[in-house]
């Protein structure tokens, strides 16, 4: 029932009931007041009777007693009315017309009684103090009863009146106090229905209702504000886990799904609604073995992790992590489950255990190089110097030497793609224009492969210029072509193709190799061979790794040509399949501002001058001993830079340029070059290796580095670069590259 039928009930049902106990008061009240006046005329008329038919008693006059009662015609209520003597007779008595019944008992003597349809008198006749008889007197209620229907009729009006007075009232009443409940209730319940708490209550006074109302309308604004703040923190906790590239799964005590974000619909093809409530098996039967981990999480409290393999549809190997959580809130029974698709992560891993072991093998390979070349100074100086002193028509002797220098050239090459692999080379700065080397490399190729193997070029990218060194690009691009060749015994095709791509930062940072955002060309070498067994794939680029037959191949030509494009900045990846062919991806900065240079010649230059000579290998000081003294120069020898040092300091006036090493013990030769510039800052300083890096020295250029003579060198690249620093220091470095 609403507040506003209570209320009219209420205010009805309290005037009715006050209402009622009033008449019924005023009712009792006037029927008391009327019935005395009855009794008391009844006394009078009895009174008066026995008054005035004493001597019709005294002389017993029936005639004369009855001629006293015809009085009594003129008194409506009276209906019956009788004279006794003494002895209980009647002498007179007197009948209302139509009074038939039995009068009803009298009263004690002198007194009045009442019954339910009548009220009856005895009232004793006295003469002289003496009873002589006795008078009765019978009424009937007729009037009191159409006196109380009167007064009840009345009455009635009246409560007809005071009610209809009161429902109006109580009807203003609830217009002022139920209306404005009736309608806060009824925004209440649209608020519930529709859940928006932006709904509000008008405001209807500022009595007690009012101040109710702006209560309920500030509550309302609180409400709306959290709602908003938790709507808004809902959505981004289900866009944060729905974003989120793991699979995430909420399961209760029983394993039924009560959380499902999108990764898992896609990953299942079941959306949110069709997976929750059901067990997790069910949806997602790939978990079914681990269901074991799931109750175990949930009884322990205790998080467990799983790791899986799995093949997907093409057959590749998938690596996935399960992580369970299990929910430790209060009273909250259940675990989160997260499945992680870590395929990418472990080929990574593996790609970086790669590159590292590529990294460690170049370390190896630059320490060997590094001692090789000094070997490979003294043999080949040895060798030109001794060429000297064979005089002519000595055929024998030249053709024995021939043989060293021979193989010396080789192992001077074995070096340089060790160096190569390593990163160990100085970095050439020149302008190259890529598709011209692939046209020059593929002109070689074409006069060295049989007939049966076509050779094709789709150079599509628009600018193929790089920066970096010519014959070293194509050193290793004439790799990849014979080794494709060789993978084509029976003929195939042979495609060289470019196109120019732009890197973003994600995917240079997830690179192995040193990568920089921008623009890159992208060469692909490609075959129709045999292709590369998935599991030799990871050791193609290792040094002396080969599958051809001993004495067939050395093994460094994919080093070297890995190496290379490492140098250069770039990337060089393999894809491969068994009878289907093998396909090389390289990539290299694009480089739009570079310029040409005037290659660099070497000459045989006769000088003078004192050159102090840094070395800790015997025979490299002997062998740029003999040159120089036989181009002209005076030679100071030193075996570290401590010694360097010592001397430089005692004769700095005299000696006009160092050649110095760059790994010696005590002191090398970044360190020697600092300690004597501090004695001389303008001294002619040149460093000679075959282990440096380019980053190794480019801050001893921009401090005023004569020059760099890459080891082995021959004696007129030594020549060249002491005349070239005896000129001016801090000249820009050629490119040394061991005679041919």
């Amino acid at each position: 029932m609403s507040i506003r039928r209570k209320l009219l009930t209420m205010i009805m049902a309290v005037c009715s009931a006050a209402l009622i106990v009033f008449v019924t008061l005023i009712l009792a009240f006037l029927m008391s007041l009327y019935q005395k006046r009855m009794a008391a005329e009844l006394a009078s008329i009895t009174r008066m009777i026995a008054s005035n038919c004493s001597a019709a008693v005294q002389f017993d006059d029936s005639r004369d007693a009855g001629a006293v009662l015809e009085a009594l015609s003129t008194c409506p209520t009276v209906v019956y009315a009788c004279i006794k003597r003494t002895d209980g007779t009647t002498l007179a008595d007197y009948h209302r017309d139509g009074f038939r019944e039995k009068p009803q008992p009298p009263p004690e003597l002198g007194q009045q009684r009442r019954y339910d349809d009548a009220m009856v008198a005895l009232e004793p006749i006295r003469v002289n103090g003496r009873i002589i008889g006795a008078v009765f007197v019978q009424s009937d209620l007729t009037e009191l009863s159409s006196f109380r229907n009167r007064i009840l009729a009345t009455l009635a009006a009246m409560l007809l009146g005071v009610l209809l007075v009161a429902y109006l009232l109580s009807a203003k009443l609830q217009r002022l106090i139920s209306g404005p409940l009736e309608h806060l209730t009824r925004v209440t319940r649209d608020i519930s229905a529709s859940r928006d708490y932006s709904l509000r209550a008008s405001v209807a006074g500022g009595d007690e209702i009012g101040l109710l109302t702006q209560g309920f309308n500030a509550m309302l604004s609180e409400i709306e504000h959290r709602d908003a703040a938790l709507r808004q923190a809902r959505k981004t906790i289900a866009n944060i886990i729905n974003s989120m590239p793991s699979v995430l799964v909420g399961v209760d005590s029983d394993a039924v799904v009560t959380h499902w974000n999108d990764e898992a619909a896609r990953l299942t093809g079941l959306s949110s609604e069709e997976a929750v409530g059901k067990s997790l098996p069910s949806v997602m039967p790939r978990m079914e073995p681990d269901m074991g981990g799931v109750t175990e999480a949930i009884s322990s409290r205790q998080m467990q992790y799983i790791k899986r393999q799995s093949k997907d549809d093409t057959g590749k190997t998938r690596f996935e992590e399960v992580t369970i959580f299990p929910l430790i809130a209060n009273g909250i029974d259940g675990a989160v489950i997260r499945v992680d698709d870590v395929t990418a992560r472990i080929q990574l891993e593996e790609q970086l255990h790669q590159a590292r072991k590529m990294d460690a093998i170049g370390q190896l390979a630059g320490g060997v190089a590094h001692d090789f070349n000094n070997m490979l100074g003294g043999i080949m100086g040895g060798a030109e110097l001794l060429e000297e002193w064979i005089p002519e028509g000595e055929p024998k002797p030249r053709e024995y030497l021939d043989m060293i220098q021979t193989s010396a050239n080789r192992a001077a090459k074995l070096a340089s793609q060790l160096l190569a692999f390593g990163r160990k080379q100085a970095k050439s700065s020149t302008a190259v224009d890529l598709h011209k080397v692939v046209a020059d490399t593929v002109a070689i190729l074409e006069n060295t492969i049989g007939k049966r193997i076509v050779i094709e070029l789709h150079l599509d990218a628009e600018t193929p210029t790089v920066v970096g060194s010519p014959s070293h690009l194509q050193n290793a691009l004439l790799n990849l072509g014979i080794n494709a060749c060789h993978a084509m015994p029976e003929g195939g095709t042979l495609t060289f193709g470019s196109s120019t791509t732009t890197l973003d930062p994600i995917y240079c940072q997830s690179s192995t190799f040193e990568l920089t955002p921008g623009k890159y060309i992208e060469l692909t070498v490609r075959d129709t061979g045999c292709g590369i067994p998935m599991h030799l794939q990871k050791r193609i680029f290792e040094p002396f790794f080969t599958t051809k037959p001993q004495g067939e191949g050395t093994g460094l030509g994919l080093s070297a040509a890995y190496g290379t494009i490492s140098q250069h900045g770039g990337e060089i990846k393999v894809y491969s399949e068994e009878g289907v062919g093998t396909c090389f991806h390289i990539l290299l900065p694009l480089s739009e501002k570079a310029s040409e240079r005037e290659p660099f010649v070497v000459h045989r230059h006769i000088g003078s001058g004192l050159v102090l000579v840094v070395d800790d290998e015997p025979i490299m000081r002997a062998t740029a001993k003999a040159y120089l003294e036989g181009y002209g120069y005076e030679i100071l020898l030193a075996a570290d830079g401590e010694e360097a040092v010592a001397m430089y300091r005692e004769r700095a006036k005299e000696i006009d340029l160092v050649i110095c090493d760059m790994i010696m013990p005590r002191m090398n030769g970044r360190d020697c070059f600092k300690a004597l510039r501090e004695i001389n800052p303008r001294v002619r300083f040149v460093l000679s290796s075959g282990f440096t890096r380019p980053q190794d020295i480019a801050d001893m250029k921009t401090e005023g580095l004569a020059g760099f003579l890459q080891k082995p060198f021959r004696g007129a690249q030594l020549s060249t670069v002491v005349a070239m620093a005896m000129e001016t220091a801090g000249c820009e470095f050629p490119e040394s590259e061991p005679e041919r």
